[in-house]
């Protein structure tokens, strides 16, 4: 596995990767879908209408140009979280709790 990147962003910045943190919550929920199924389609337009209506912050870990893990917040309510959901692979070295810092950090960065 390659360096982790975090990124702290609105949720409004993170309507583009709408697609891949649909899959990502699923995956992690009920099993991972493949590409192009309704349920996928579904929860990617619930995502994105919930980014656009609610703006609140994400934060989002990236392997690459792969998404691995991500957190989200609503704008009208900051402390109930969605997430985090992470990979498998990626799980158990702590990053869940290091999303929840740094989408809890009001300067977009990770307390040491």
């Amino acid at each position: 596995m390659g360096p982790l990147r975090f990124l702290s962003v609105s949720t409004r910045q993170a309507l583009a990767w709408r697609w891949d943190i649909a899959q990502l919550e699923l995956g992690c929920c009920a099993g991972w879908p493949n590409p192009g199924t309704r349920r996928w389609a579904a929860r990617a337009r619930r995502i994105g209408v919930l980014f656009q209506t609610h703006p609140g912050r994400a934060a989002l870990v990236f392997e690459g140009y792969t998404l691995v893990a991500a957190v989200w917040s609503r704008g009208d309510n900051d402390v109930l979280l969605s997430g985090p959901f992470v990979m498998p692979q990626f799980r158990g070295d702590g990053l869940e709790a290091k999303l929840r810092c740094l989408i809890r950090a009001r300067d977009g960065k990770i307390a040491s």
